[in-house]
């Protein structure tokens, strides 16, 4: 089965759509994203259209303020004081990644944690932790929205989480943990991650690194899920982690790339938007 995001996020849509229409009328006025972006990378400028199209197609306000990627930290923190103050802005994403001068744990504490719609901050993170979120991570929550669709859950199976970064890895693991899954996190230090890998139901990979996972690494009737987003060194397409022609042949389930987390991500992101601006009301 190839888990892909469309009918999920065609699934999701309406539901989305009449709740922030019952918050128009209620608050008179519309859940408003905000989201910087940071310079003039191709991909960046991709996903920051694409979120902003997502936005207005369920009826949110939403900004796009773009800068230079010289601009001084000083002048980007004052921006984002200005959108806390701000009593219509809901949710402030700072796209990454950032130019070299800015450090993207510093900048995640200056967002107010109740419109951190990425949950970057670490009051955040520490209720996430904790079993208290008020908001998820947008690509791990993407993710169990997309196996909700599908019926697939995670509680009582063996679980590879590939990777283990404070945006997917990390944060990813925990849920599954929280969901009752059995964790192991894979990354560069593990021994015979292959052998590791193996042995699990589900596996995440959120490595970075394009054809990494290959059928020595898969169960026979494991759910692959392929966070990586990556470009082919051969034809220069985009890809995953996952070798998905060899993979899909052994995996029960699997989710391509392009089409499957990434617009799921998305779709999370407008949840966690509404989300925020409902508790802040």
């Amino acid at each position: 089965m190839i888990l892909t995001a469309k009918p999920v996020v065609e699934a999701l849509l309406p539901g989305l759509t009449a709740q922030t229409q019952q918050f128009i009328a209620a608050r008179r006025r519309a859940p408003h994203l905000v989201v910087i972006l940071m310079g003039n990378d191709p991909a960046s400028v991709i996903y920051t259209t694409r979120k902003a199209q997502a936005a207005e197609t369920v009826g949110f306000s939403r900004e796009t303020l773009a800068f230079d990627a010289t601009l001084p930290r000083e002048k980007l923190f004052s921006v984002i004081s200005d959108l806390n103050a701000r009593a219509d802005v809901d949710g402030i994403l700072v796209q990454r990644p950032l130019p070299p001068h800015l450090d993207a744990f510093e900048i995640s504490t200056w967002i107010e944690p109740e419109k951190d719609v990425d949950c970057f901050h670490p009051d955040n993170v520490g209720r996430l932790m904790l079993g208290r979120a008020r908001l998820v991570p947008c690509t791990p929550a993407g993710i169990f929205l997309l196996m909700n669709h599908y019926g697939l859950s995670v509680a009582g199976k063996r679980v590879a989480v590939i990777g283990r970064s404070p945006i997917v890895g990390g944060p990813l693991a925990v849920l599954c943990n929280q969901a009752n899954a059995t964790v192991v996190q894979i990354h560069r230090k593990t021994i015979a991650p292959a052998q590791v890998c193996k042995e699990a139901d589900f596996v995440f990979s959120a490595a970075g690194k394009a054809g990494l996972v290959t059928t020595d690494w898969i169960k026979p009737g494991a759910v692959v899920v392929d966070v990586g987003i990556n470009r082919n060194p051969v034809t220069g397409r985009l890809c995953g982690d996952v070798d998905f022609d060899a993979v899909r042949g052994v995996a029960s389930a699997i989710t391509p790339v392009p089409g499957g987390i990434g617009p799921m991500t998305i779709h999370a992101l407008l949840e966690n938007t509404l989300q925020a601006a409902t508790l802040r009301a």
